[in-house]
């Protein structure tokens, strides 16, 4: 398991299209997108990449829909680093420090907006 995702989650529709729109260049390689440690693996691997605006739009797509509280800290950590490229950034911060479902993605924005300059 990666980074403590669920034993018993498994993937569902809505899921799997969701990574399949906002990672498009690896949907060839990997076969099942809708588990939740894939998801978190796939935004983990993006967190090495340069920041592109095309990169930029489908994380924030995919911060915006994703169900698993892992995925949506590690997208906003992805997002986060790129704040000073893309302004937005702190927005979608400051959003997920108020009003995200989780206590955990909450208490994760909160800390990125502390430690800022």
């Amino acid at each position: 398991m990666f980074l403590g995702t669920r034993a018993n989650s498994r993937p569902d529709a809505g899921s799997t299209q969701r990574l399949a729109t906002w990672l498009p260049p690896y949907r060839s390689r990997v076969r099942v997108w809708g588990h939740g440690a894939t998801r978190l693996e796939a935004a983990y691997a993006l967190s090495f990449r340069n920041m592109s605006a095309e990169s930029f739009a489908a994380q924030k797509r995919a911060l915006l829909q994703d169900d698993n509280e892992k995925v949506r800290a590690a997208l906003l950590s992805n997002l986060w680093k790129a704040h000073a490229k893309f302004p937005e950034a702190r927005s979608l911060v400051e959003a997920a420090a108020r009003q995200d479902p989780s206590e955990y993605v909450r208490k994760v924005a909160g800390g990125m907006l502390l430690e800022s300059p």
